[in-house]
C-alpha cells in the first residue's frame, strides 16, 4: 500500500504491480538455502502475472530478480538466470524482519555444525582405527629379492631351439648353393640355345644367295631378336617384291642374277 501511494503521489508508471505471496517453510527455506548459495540475500517475494518472483540483493546493493515455480511433484524451481532491476526501489518497511532473518541464519548455522560434527567424529573414529593397522604392515614388509641369474646355455629349451636355428640356418645355406649353381647352368644352356639358334638362323640367310647384303641387312641386324620363321617371312617378301628366283638350293656360285617372272610366263605360253 505504501508503494501504491508512493507511486500515485509521484505520478508515471509503475516497474511492475507487486502483491504478497504467501510463503511457508518449505517455500522460504528453498528461497533462502537458493540465495545464501549465490551469496544474495532476501529483500522480497512477489507475484505478477501468475508469475511468481524474489527480489534478491547482493553485498553491493544491487537487485535481482529470481523467477520461480512451486508445485507438489516438482517442489522449488528457480529460473535458470537472475535479471538485474536497474530501477527498482525496495518499500520502506522490509517484507521480512531483518531480526527473524538473522535468527533463521543463526538456526541453519547451527543446525549445519550439528550435522557435520558427528561426520568429524566418525573421520576420527576411521583415523584412530586404521592407523594401528598400517604400522604392523611395515613391519612385515619382505626384504627385497635379489633378481635370479639364469645361463641360456644350462637350459635345455634354449638348447633344443639353438640347435634348431643352426639346422635351419645350414638348409639355407645349402639351398642358395643350389640356386646359384643352378642359375649358372641356366645362364649356360640359355647361351648355347642362343648360339645354336644363331647357326640356324644365319644359316637360313645365307639361303637366300639371289638377294643383296642391303636386302638382308635387317635380318642380320635383328638375328638375337628375329626368330627363325620372321627371317623366312621377311626375306621371302623381298624375293617376291625383286621378283627372283625362289630356288634355294643351288649356291649362289657366280655372280648374283636376277630373274624375271615375265620372262618365264611367255616362254611357257
Amino acid at each position: 500500500m505504501q508503494q501504491m501511494k508512493k507511486i500515485l503521489d509521484k505520478g508515471g508508471t509503475p516497474v511492475f504491480t507487486t502483491y504478497a505471496v504467501e510463503i511457508g517453510d518449505s517455500l522460504w527455506n528453498a528461497l533462502y538455502a537458493y540465495a545464501s548459495s549465490k551469496a544474495y540475500s532476501i529483500n522480497g517475494v512477489f507475484e505478477e502475472d501468475n508469475q511468481k518472483f524474489a527480489v534478491l540483493q547482493d553485498a553491493d546493493n544491487k537487485y535481482y530478480r529470481l523467477d520461480f515455480s512451486v508445485d507438489e511433484a516438482a517442489g522449488f524451481v528457480p529460473a535458470e538466470s537472475l535479471v538485474e532491476l536497474t530501477d527498482y526501489e525496495p518499500a520502506t518497511e522490509p517484507q521480512f524482519s531483518a531480526e527473524a532473518v538473522a535468527a533463521y541464519a543463526a538456526s541453519v548455522e547451527a543446525e549445519t555444525e550439528s550435522e557435520e560434527e558427528p561426520a568429524k567424529e566418525a573421520a576420527s573414529e576411521e583415523e584412530v582405527v586404521e592407523t594401528p593397522a598400517e604400522e604392523p604392515a611395515a613391519e612385515e614388509e619382505a626384504p627385497a629379492e635379489e633378481p635370479v641369474s639364469y645361463v641360456l646355455d644350462e637350459i635345455p629349451e634354449y638348447i633344443e631351439l639353438q640347435t634348431q636355428f643352426n639346422a635351419a640356418q645350414q638348409q639355407i645355406a645349402e639351398l642358395q648353393e643350389q640356386i646359384s649353381t643352378l642359375t649358372t647352368e641356366n645362364q649356360e644352356l640359355t647361351a648355347f640355345k642362343a648360339g645354336i639358334d644363331r647357326k640356324a638362323k644365319e644359316e637360313l640367310i645365307n639361303q637366300f644367295y639371289m638377294l643383296s647384303d642391303a636386302d638382308k641387312k635387317d635380318c642380320m641386324d635383328n638375328i638375337d631378336t628375329y626368330s627363325l620363321d620372321d627371317i623366312e617371312a621377311k626375306l621371302s617378301i623381298i624375293c617376291v617384291r625383286n621378283k627372283v628366283s625362289f630356288d634355294l638350293d643351288k649356291p649362289n656360285t657366280k655372280k648374283d642374277t636376277t630373274f624375271s617372272l615375265d620372262s618365264i610366263d611367255s616362254t611357257r605360253n
